[in-house]
């Protein structure tokens, strides 16, 4: 459950509670406004990533199925990069890693988040079992 929370005080309530992940509508506006100061062309390119009219690219995140066909197989192996798509970070046991090696090994119920063209992500998201 991820809950949200207003408030730093709420966000502590929700964590004590048991929440894993607290959504802060407050922190999360506040970062994104100063992602625009800081760092505008950064903003501007993830926030048309993310915006699901986005045009020629997409991130999306799937899970590999367990006893599907990549796993075992390394990121090099199932060959993303020829279809223009690359995995921004793969998730694990909980934990993230960003920008993983294209040697490491896909096992069941990883996350990936990718990045491409739309069509292409979705029929890798197919053929993982998402």
């Amino acid at each position: 459950m991820i809950p949200r929370a207003i408030t730093n005080e709420t966000v502590d309530r929700r964590t004590v509670a048991g929440a894993t992940q607290v959504f802060s509508t407050h922190a999360a506006g506040a970062k994104h406004m100063a992602s625009y100061v800081l760092e505008p062309n950064v903003a501007r390119a993830l926030s048309e990533l993310l915006d699901a009219k986005a045009r020629d690219m997409t991130i999306e995140g799937m899970s590999i199925a367990p006893g599907g066909s990549y796993v075992g197989r390394t990121i090099g192996e199932v060959g993303l990069r020829q279809f223009g798509v690359e995995v921004l970070a793969t998730g694990r046991d909980g934990g993230q890693q960003f920008l993983p090696d294209r040697d490491e090994e896909l096992q069941p119920d990883d996350v990936l988040v990718m990045i491409g063209p739309p069509p292409t992500v979705r029929q890798f998201a197919v053929q993982t079992g998402s």
